[in-house]
């Protein structure tokens, strides 16, 4: 019996909108600096999870330097991170990068059965990796019927 719980619903949720960002991205990264892309992304995610967390009764006590320094270092790491991930973005076609973002889910998934010693021979995981198998190999059959038809396609001289 395959039962989904709120993480694996929130998880499969992330990795939706994530494409959809990127969707949209892509044409923001067409005119905008990945840098400026990342700045924009952070503050209105920033925004929007403090609001939310505030809304759902989300308090903030204290603030340690250990605390702080760590934040700081996520904050780095994040803008950084993203960074890179705009470029690649800006510079790639998103179909090949979507078969990496959808894929997170079940890598994050298989690590954490890892970590967690959880029985990863299950049927969840076998879809999971049959979806991803066959977007792969969609992938790999669009690129080689793409590169078949530039072949037919008259040459400049």
């Amino acid at each position: 019996q395959i039962s989904l719980g709120i993480g694996e619903i929130l998880i499969i949720c992330a990795s939706v909108f994530t494409v959809i960002a990127n969707v949209i991205c892509k044409k923001f990264c067409e005119k905008v600096n990945p840098l400026w892309t990342t700045g924009i992304s952070q503050i209105a995610g920033g925004a929007l999870l403090t609001v939310v967390g505030l809304v759902c009764g989300g308090k903030l006590h204290s603030i340690s330097w250990l605390g702080g320094g760590i934040g700081i270092y996520i904050l780095f790491a994040t803008i950084v991170s993203y960074s890179i991930w705009y470029t690649v973005v800006q510079k790639n076609d998103l179909s090949y990068l979507f078969i990496e973002k959808l894929s997170e889910p079940l890598f994050s998934a298989i690590i954490g059965a890892i970590l967690l010693q959880e029985n990863v021979f299950t049927l969840q995981y076998a879809i999971a990796f049959a979806c991803v198998l066959i977007a792969v190999l969609i992938s790999n059959i669009r690129k080689n019927e793409d590169s078949d038809s530039s072949k037919l396609l008259p040459q400049k001289r």
